[in-house]
């Protein structure tokens, strides 16, 4: 055969969950003289992948030829996979003195010299090279060690060689500096010490998010970004008072007093039943409307609920409580655009306090995001509760609140 093209790499084939088989076009006479990697898309972190462990590979009855893998998982869409050729470096056609001339094994041995010649030549591809006319040579990269640790490569004084170059930070700037700028670094180093100074305001450093929300940095400005980054998230609280029993499957709706002697108590809490493991499968459910803000980012709707032991039975130490929401977005035309979503999103929460007159269990948040397209900021939610998770909690639970969270992103105007 010959060798008529100089591909012996895969453009990254993007994963999408389903798709095993990638394919490769140059030809190959050994199953192992194929590479497999899987990418990180977000980052390009590479794992080299193994054959028969991670993938086999098919290839036509005569080779050479091309061919395609075969990977035994699935991968998602966070990753690629790149198919390279992986010839050995080694020479095995050995000619005895007076045999016949052995022209396929001949002219494999020529094909296989190429494909190596291609191998390193896409290594130096990806390697940084001086310009073909530069009359620099031996230019050799400087030893890494711990002593160089967060330097940076640079060329030397002389403009002879590649070498560590120390980073400088600004309040050390005059003290590197051998030139006529030394002036210059002075008046800033000033004005960065006179940065509080309102009639002289000087060079502003910025707060980091951190710094932002601890609050503790006066002498920094606020960028945008970093205002951003720590308030940008708002919760909306919704009491149990506030749920109404669905017309279906209505459940038990009441207000409980706490206190030594609940004569003179002056305290209540509302609460709505959730049954127990002997009721089902969302045997109640409980709805209400929340009107989110304008500036609400309907990807990022979350939900947290709180909840207790009634008054009435102790509850099971590590028992489960599965507790679900479903959700009904409303269009600009105001139909409902969608049913109830089916089935509830489930949080899975352990019983951690048994007592029945304190309230500490916390349910992790379930994301409850709506994207109806144009969807407004009325939303309907339904809370109900699912029985048959393994290690079910028997008796009923008291729901107390719930806490809406959302991402605020949308800039708007005042009412």
């Amino acid at each position: 055969m010959t060798v008529p093209s100089e591909i012996i790499k895969t453009a990254p084939y993007a994963c999408d969950g389903v798709t095993v088989d990638f394919s490769f076009s140059w030809g190959v006479w050994e199953t192992s003289e194929v590479k497999v990697i899987l990418r990180l898309a977000s980052d390009g972190t590479e794992t080299v992948l193994a054959e028969t462990t991670h993938y086999s590979v098919t290839l036509a009855t005569a080779t050479p030829s091309a061919g395609y893998i075969t990977t035994v998982a699935t991968y998602s869409a966070l990753y690629e996979i790149v198919i390279k050729a992986d010839f050995p470096n080694t020479q095995e056609v050995d000619y005895g003195e007076g045999d016949k001339f052995p022209a396929a094994s001949h002219e494999e041995a020529l094909d296989r010299g190429v494909r190596i010649v291609q191998q390193v030549n896409e290594k130096l591809s990806r390697a940084i090279l001086f310009p073909e006319t530069t009359t620099l040579e031996d230019i050799e990269l400087p030893e890494i060690s711990a002593t160089v640790a967060n330097f940076f490569l640079g060329v030397n004084s002389a403009g002879s060689a590649i070498a560590w170059g120390e980073p400088v930070d600004l309040g050390n700037l005059t003290a590197h500096d051998t030139g006529h700028r030394e002036t210059i670094h002075q008046n800033m180093l000033a004005d960065l010490v006179a940065d509080t100074n309102t009639s002289s305001p000087g060079l502003a450093l910025v707060a980091s998010a951190a710094e932002v929300a601890a609050g503790n940095e006066a002498t920094k400005t606020v960028s945008p970004s970093g205002l951003a980054a720590v308030f940008q998230y708002d919760t909306i609280q919704v009491p149990a008072g506030s749920l109404r029993p669905a017309v279906a499957n209505a459940g038990t709706q009441g207000i409980q007093e706490y206190a030594a002697d609940p004569n003179s108590a002056t305290t209540t809490r509302d609460y709505v039943e959730l049954g127990g493991s002997l009721c089902g499968d969302e045997s109640v459910a409980y709805d209400f409307t929340m009107i989110l803000p304008d500036n609400w980012d309907q990807a990022t709707l979350k939900a947290k609920a709180i909840w207790m032991a009634t008054y009435d039975a102790a509850l099971t130490s590590g028992a489960s409580v599965a507790i679900g929401f479903q959700t009904k977005a409303y269009n600009s035309g105001s139909p409902i655009t969608v049913n109830w979503s089916t089935p509830p999103v489930y949080v899975l929460d352990a019983v951690s306090n048994v007592a029945t007159d304190i309230e500490e269990e916390t349910v992790a948040s379930a994301n409850i995001s709506s994207s109806v397209a144009g969807s407004i900021n009325r939303m309907d939610i339904r809370v109900t509760r699912k029985n048959t998770v393994t290690g079910a909690e028997v008796d009923p639970i008291w729901l107390t609140q719930l806490l809406f969270q959302y991402k605020k992103t949308n800039q708007v105007t005042g009412w």
